[in-house]
């Protein structure tokens, strides 16, 4: 009966009431009986510095909330919006935390990296920072980077990794792919060439396959900088399927 939504503040919250508000919020929505019908009521409302480019992830007993703000800091939170620990990824992360059913396990993306973090109660620490080599040997490719929010499965993190170069701080993506990371390494245990990136999700499909809903929206800049490299954008869905079967039945 609760729903958390990530904001931004009220506008004075920041001391100055001009239409702006330089702070973000979560706030808890309590879903009850009005008696004439249902109505939403604010439970309780978290303000922190900076805005958000999470939605707010529930654990599955819900008992912890995640979200980040734009420092960093990837915040964990009871279900009353306490703040339990703050871990400082080094940049803002690019999407919502992904959170495990089973061994306390969080995995965080920044613009460019994945990161592991372990849920000890009151803190977390660093599992790994993941090790992305998936164009180590394409004279193309002169960086590498993180490029979808990580789906968790039993054995491994499916993520999308794409190359391309740097354009100051920025990152050019010419090429797509997605790939398989071990859990326990950080490394990648398989990757295969996509045709087109993703803002969406990656699913799982019940044959151990992966789906991804085709949105160019950075490499269409890699197409218009280095037509000769990357291939023409297109929309629709893309899906990969298991080639290795009997590593899928092992």
């Amino acid at each position: 009966g609760v729903l958390y939504v990530a904001a931004t503040d009220t506008d004075e919250a920041d001391g100055s009431t001009d239409g702006q508000s330089e702070r973000g919020a979560l706030y808890a929505l309590e879903l009850s009986d009005a008696g004439a019908g249902l109505e939403f009521s604010l439970r309780n409302t978290l303000s922190f510095e900076g805005g958000t480019g999470s939605t707010p992830t529930i654990r599955e007993d819900g008992r912890r909330v995640f979200v980040s703000d734009n420092l960093g800091n990837v915040i964990a939170l009871d279900s009353e919006l306490r703040t339990l620990w703050r871990f400082d990824l080094g940049s803002p992360a690019a999407a919502s935390i992904a959170v495990s059913p089973d061994n306390s396990e969080i995995y965080a993306v920044t613009r460019t990296d994945v990161f592991k973090l372990i849920d000890r109660g009151d803190s977390a620490i660093l599992g790994w920072i993941a090790t992305l080599e998936a164009f180590a040997d394409d004279p193309d490719i002169e960086i590498e980077f993180q490029a979808l929010t990580p789906t968790i499965t039993a054995n491994g993190v499916a993520i999308s990794v794409g190359g391309g170069f740097a354009v100051g701080e920025a990152e050019v993506m010419l090429k797509v792919g997605v790939g398989l990371l071990d859990r326990i390494t950080g490394r990648l245990r398989s990757f295969t060439l996509g045709r087109e990136e993703s803002i969406a999700i990656t699913s799982v499909t019940p044959s151990g396959g992966l789906c991804t809903a085709n949105s160019p929206v950075r490499r269409a800049s890699g197409r218009a900088l280095a037509p000769d490299v990357a291939e023409p954008i297109i929309g629709g869905i893309t899906c990969y399927k298991p080639t290795r079967n009997e590593l899928l039945a092992r």
